[in-house]
């Protein structure tokens, strides 16, 4: 049923909020450094146990991690928010947190105008620029051998 499809389309934000508070949490490091239960990570982080739990289970049902007797592991397709990855995602996935917070004024910009509502444009912490430099890295590591692919054989040389 279409509205069922549309629904579903509405809905998929909550999947994403989920992963993008669990890389700022950095909870997949830290189940990659070692298997942990929601009350060891909740206690290591002073974090509510009862939230940190949730956020596990829908990461488990997402199978970014796994569960077994009560204690979480990453999985194969997880991995890649781990920072101790070599082909981490997490600097990108952090930066898609600070491009959350700026797509959620888009009712105000529709509204108002873009450049009219308090705190237009997108302003970065020292923590987002690093997030944002590494998230270009990131970029750069994933599309740099497909863009190589497409420059003549000369390019470069004097």
């Amino acid at each position: 049923m279409i509205s069922e499809m549309v629904m579903a389309e509405v809905m998929a934000f909550m999947k994403s909020r989920v992963i993008l508070t669990a890389a700022e949490l950095d909870l997949f490091t830290n189940l990659d450094d070692r298997p942990q239960t929601a009350a060891d990570i909740a206690q290591k982080q002073g974090l509510d146990i009862r939230a940190t739990t949730r956020i596990l289970d829908s990461l488990s049902s997402m199978e970014l991690l796994a569960k077994t007797d009560n204690i979480y592991r990453v999985t194969d397709k997880g991995i890649f928010l781990s920072a101790h990855h070599p082909e981490t995602i997490l600097p990108m996935v952090l930066h898609m947190t600070h491009l959350w917070h700026a797509w959620s004024g888009l009712t105000e910009v529709a509204t108002n105008g873009p450049g009219k509502q308090p705190d237009s444009g997108l302003k970065f912490s020292e923590k987002e620029w690093k997030s944002f430099v590494s998230a270009m890295h990131v970029a750069a590591v994933l599309r740099g051998p497909e863009t190589t692919l497409h420059l003549p054989p000369h390019y470069g040389k004097q």
